[in-house]
């Protein structure tokens, strides 16, 4: 599964095992184009916690500031408006 961030595919990839750092759902590595989901989450986290590091995607992409509060309230409220990330097999 991938989506494709301001024109570059980025490999979703759901894994086991917890991610750097306590309780993260996420994490998005622009340079390697990928975005990891802890697959343990409700389908309903990783929908929010996909459109967050889809998100950081964005900010990194544009060589833009990545304040995680400033992400973390557009990804959360793009969330509740209905947003979703179109994800490609």
């Amino acid at each position: 599964m991938k989506v494709v961030i301001c024109g570059i595919p980025f490999a979703i990839i759901y894994v086991d095992s917890a991610l750097t750092g306590n309780d993260r759902f996420g994490e998005c590595d622009v340079m390697a184009a990928t975005i990891k989901i802890n697959k343990r989450c409700s389908q309903e986290q990783k929908d929010a916690t996909l459109i967050h590091e889809w998100v950081h995607g964005v900010a990194g992409c544009n060589g833009t500031s990545q304040n995680e509060d400033i992400i973390g309230v557009v990804a959360t409220e793009l969330y509740r408006q209905g947003f979703r990330v179109k994800v490609e097999p």
